[in-house]
């Protein structure tokens, strides 16, 4: 009897173990897509200004520097100083603007998000950034101008950046 009583527990463990196998060999869930940057901006220092010419030098906290031509549209330029915070825009028509804080609205109600850049991926199509608050912090960049505009960031840099609706 006390083989039978052998045959049935091997019998009975052995679906239990290979149902278990297949479960584990089951594929993990799909990574969720990476969040596409519909508008992207830096937040920097004025290092200086000429008024005579509107040129206007940011600085940002990595070091970049944007040396901006600030167009007739801009009406601050008499408040801005040395030492004063500012924004360096990447416009959706492919300028770079300098913009006063605070940042407008964000675009199609969409607001902008604030982060802090970790890396910027060679060639600027992928932006690593911490602090937004949604996401893994892995942000894709379609443009090639807006990329270009990315490239010139490094960590450290807070950035604003608005989400291509999903």
């Amino acid at each position: 009897m006390s083989d039978s009583v052998s045959r049935r527990s091997v019998l009975v463990a052995v679906p239990l173990l290979g149902g278990a196998f297949v479960q584990g060999c089951a594929a993990p869930p799909a990574p969720p897509p990476t969040p596409v940057v519909e508008r992207i901006a830096a937040y920097g220092t004025v290092r200086a200004v000429t008024p005579s010419t509107r040129q206007v030098a940011v600085t940002t906290t990595s070091g970049a520097l944007f040396d901006l031509t600030a167009g007739p549209e801009f009406r601050d330029l008499p408040r801005l100083r040395a030492g004063t915070q500012v924004v360096v825009a990447y416009g959706e028509d492919g300028t770079v603007r300098i913009v006063t804080l605070p940042l407008p609205a964000g675009v199609g109600g969409r607001p902008w998000l604030r982060g802090t850049i970790v890396a910027v991926e060679p060639g600027g199509a992928l932006l690593r950034v911490t602090g937004l608050p949604e996401g893994n912090g892995v942000l894709s960049i379609p443009q090639a101008a807006m990329r270009a505009f990315a490239t010139r960031l490094g960590p450290g840099d807070e950035v604003g950046v608005v989400l291509a609706a999903t």
